[in-house]
């Protein structure tokens, strides 16, 4: 009888997946935000823009290692004293990042320098063959046309600062807005979270 039982859960686990909870997050998932005055790690930034394609490096008296190598993946942990989280477990998220601005304007605040040193650092990370896409947002405030402007200058004002002030090379990073047409929080069109600059990978 306890045979049968034990060959019925299997059964159950391997017909109807959907019920084994230690599944990987829905790739799908909403894209991590960083509110004024937080600083991502350039980890965080590498891991939400890549996801599972991230692959770390851990060095040891001086000599990288690729965790992407399966015999690595096994002894990277000994050598780390740290456990190593399955890369299928971590989807690409993307991550969106309030950067402050003068007011109705494309200017960057120096407040918002750490921030933008700290994103470049991490896009340094992820594999240099794909484009990051930065999307500037408004909120609902203002004119539809005004916003997508104002929206599409910043996105391109936090591009400059990358490729100028950290020589990341003009073709891995492409500008837009998207104006007041996604709301991060669509039931208050005001709300200073809906002002912000999305960071994803093509």
């Amino acid at each position: 009888m306890k045979s049968v039982l034990l060959v019925s859960a299997i059964a159950a686990v391997l017909i109807f997946p959907s019920l084994n909870t230690a599944h990987a997050a829905d790739p799908a998932a909403q894209a991590a935000y960083y509110g004024p005055g937080v600083v991502p790690r350039p980890i965080d930034v590498a891991r939400a823009l890549a996801g599972s394609e991230y692959r770390p490096r851990i060095k040891k008296r001086g000599i990288s290692f690729d965790l992407a190598t399966p015999d690595l993946q096994e002894r990277a942990p000994a050598a780390t004293g740290r456990a190593i989280v399955k890369a299928a477990s971590a989807p690409a998220t993307g991550l969106d990042v309030a950067i402050n601005f003068a007011f109705d304007s494309d200017q960057l605040l120096t407040s918002a320098y750490p921030v933008l040193d700290s994103l470049a650092e991490g896009i340094k990370l992820v594999d240099g063959g794909r484009v990051v896409n930065i999307i500037g947002h408004t909120d609902g405030a203002g004119g539809e046309v005004y916003n997508l402007q104002l929206s599409n200058r910043r996105a391109n004002a936090v591009r400059d600062y990358l490729i100028k002030q950290h020589s990341i090379p003009a073709a891995r990073l492409y500008g837009t807005g998207r104006g007041e047409s996604e709301l991060l929080v669509p039931n208050a069109p005001a709300n200073a979270k809906n002002r912000r600059v999305g960071f994803s990978l093509s």
